[in-house]
């Protein structure tokens, strides 16, 4: 369901633009709003849903059947609404790249990310992947490009979640790093 629906924010890009004049504003935006996208598979697929599946073998069935609906029942529910909520974020940006963003897409975007991130920490806590503290931290993050959006627009805004998701993969990635040394 995460594939689908990080596929139909894809498509987001593809219907703000629709009519629109290509110029290098409108292709920055779609660029951004692929990148962001880019992103947010990465932090779900990184490595992490095959750690939850090895977790959910080594359970006895009840136990396993509980944690699936948990995890990828509640956590879920909370990321796919965050991805659809960004993805509405996104096609408001992509539509009007070049104005001041309107408060509902700002807070789309930002706040569409924020609770992905939220679901995501939420199924990474229920699946005893880790406390995911990084990705709360991000999850502020994102709520606080709001407000550059309102002031600055909602391509700096993108530009913004695309840098707090990438730096939030770089750190993870040092994070698994260091612990392997």
């Amino acid at each position: 369901m995460v594939l689908i629906a990080l596929g139909e924010s894809i498509v987001a890009i593809g219907t703000g633009a629709r009519g629109l004049a290509l110029n290098a504003t409108l292709v920055t935006a779609a660029a951004l709003g692929l990148a962001l996208a880019g992103a947010l598979w990465w932090t779900y697929f990184d490595r992490d849903d095959q750690r939850a599946e090895r977790r959910m073998d080594a359970l006895p069935d009840g136990e396993r059947a509980r944690l699936a609906l948990a995890g990828f029942g509640y956590g879920h529910y909370l990321m796919l609404a965050g991805i659809i909520v960004l993805a509405a974020g996104i096609k408001g940006v992509v539509a009007h790249p070049a104005d001041h963003a309107e408060p509902h897409v700002a807070w789309c975007l930002g706040g569409g990310l924020a609770l992905y991130l939220a679901g995501d920490v939420l199924f990474r806590r229920l699946m005893g992947l880790g406390p995911g503290r990084l990705r709360l931290l991000a999850a502020v993050g994102a709520l606080l490009t709001v407000p550059l959006a309102l002031a600055d627009g909602g391509l700096v805004q993108l530009g913004a979640c695309v840098a707090l998701l990438v730096l939030l993969l770089l750190a993870e990635a040092g994070r698994r790093t260091v612990k392997l040394t």
